[in-house]
């Protein structure tokens, strides 16, 4: 069993479930976002022909460095659905 919270453990405002980050729990106010069980995690190697796709990290740490994408799974969640989720979010998270 996992805790979910309604309060935000650093600024005490309610916590929103929003559409970018899906079904995890995060405050609007100051950035806090809930993950269960942060301990497994995806990387993505996608090629065409010679050339692979890299991201640039615009998060801590490493930020501006080039990587693969990749992130933590989320509770419950499968690596292959995990994978796709990420390399939505390393596209679209500008």
């Amino acid at each position: 069993m996992h805790f979910v919270y309604r309060y935000c453990p650093r600024c005490a405002q309610p916590l929103t479930v929003g559409p970018f980050l899906g079904a995890r729990a995060h405050c609007p106010a100051c950035g806090f976002i809930q993950f269960q069980n942060p301990k497994v995690a995806v990387a993505v190697l996608l090629t065409h022909g010679a050339r692979v796709a890299l991201v640039q990290r615009a998060v801590i740490p490493r930020i501006g460095a080039w990587a693969l994408p990749a992130g933590f799974m989320d509770f419950d969640e499968q690596p292959s659905a995990a994978a796709l989720r990420e390399l939505y979010e390393d596209r679209y998270a500008r």
